[in-house]
């Protein structure tokens, strides 16, 4: 995952999840479009090894968690943090693919409305990141 040859930084690192997170960002948005759980059961079977995929480059050796809290001991909280919602957010999404598979029949709309959720936790957990990341770049330069 980790570019031997890029500077060992909170920006490189960043820079080597942009990819991933723009292409996460266009699954997500297919996730929230879905109407009914017959089209979202398969779009979370997708995002799951996706985001297991992204979780494990960000928690990496070298890279963005691993870059933070060495480089900005300051967030060593908030990484710990984003890392268990990484384990709770990929339980959600399995959970909700099983349910949406053999939804009760008042079932449908609940689990639309926890997919609904999950994408607004996935959009809040990367803008934290972000922010983070942000913040550590700019101690760092000062």
């Amino acid at each position: 995952m980790t570019d031997p040859t890029m500077p060992q930084t909170v920006e490189a690192a960043e820079a080597e999840l942009h990819d991933e997170h723009r292409a996460l960002r266009d699954m997500v948005g297919r996730v929230q479009a879905a109407e009914d759980v017959i089209t979202l059961a398969p779009l979370l079977d997708e995002l799951h090894p996706l985001l297991q995929l992204h979780f494990a480059h960000e928690e990496y050796p070298g890279g963005l968690y691993d870059r933070l809290g060495t480089q900005a001991p300051q967030f060593r909280h908030d990484v710990r943090q984003l890392v268990d919602e990484h384990f709770r957010m990929l339980s959600m999404i399995r959970g909700l693919a099983v349910r949406a598979r053999t939804p009760g029949d008042d079932e449908p709309a609940e689990i639309l409305d926890e997919a609904r959720r999950l994408v607004a936790w996935l959009a809040d957990h990367e803008r934290r990141e972000h922010a983070m990341a942000r913040a550590a770049r700019e101690d760092l330069e000062s």
